[in-house]
């Protein structure tokens, strides 16, 4: 019987970018990038496109740091269940996280490089625990448990 390749259920995951509202995306843009997203307006169909763009790309690279902690939780575990080498290298890893503390900072959900470390920990810590359920059914206990406290953390006034 052939086992099926576990991956990160990113459901199950609190990213910081969850926090953001359209108000919040609205303000961090610039004059001239600015949409309404009440209307269709083509005079800024370029802006906005990187904007939107920008946004994925954030969401993105949260998710590699959750995809890679995932496997390499599962590889740790069992080697030849995953090919780790094509995770990302260190220096990936560091612009990424340079990239996504710009983003951060830019949408007001970091307040610096120390602040933005601390949540892409939370990120990996998150799938790394999800990892262990895979293997380990009692583990969902403890999956759950860092789930809860990631969500505490991230809630915003007035949730």
């Amino acid at each position: 019987m052939r086992h099926q390749r576990p991956s990160v259920d990113f459901q199950k995951i609190t990213f910081p970018s969850d926090a953001l509202t359209i108000g919040a995306i609205r303000a961090a843009q610039g004059r001239a990038e600015r949409f309404s997203f009440a209307e269709y307006d083509r005079s800024s169909e370029d802006a906005q496109r990187q904007g939107i763009d920008g946004l994925y790309d954030m969401f993105m690279r949260e998710r590699q740091f959750a995809r890679v902690a995932f496997e390499k939780a599962v590889a740790g575990r069992d080697p030849h269940s995953f090919d780790v080498s094509d995770a990302w290298t260190r220096k990936d890893q560091d612009v990424a996280a340079y990239q996504l503390n710009e983003d951060y900072r830019n949408y007001g959900l970091s307040r610096g490089d120390n602040e933005t470390r601390h949540l892409i920990r939370n990120i990996e810590r998150a799938a790394a625990a999800q990892a262990a359920s895979v293997s380990d059914p009692k583990a969902v206990h403890a999956e759950n448990a860092v789930i809860r406290k990631n969500q505490r953390r991230t809630r915003q006034p007035g949730d």
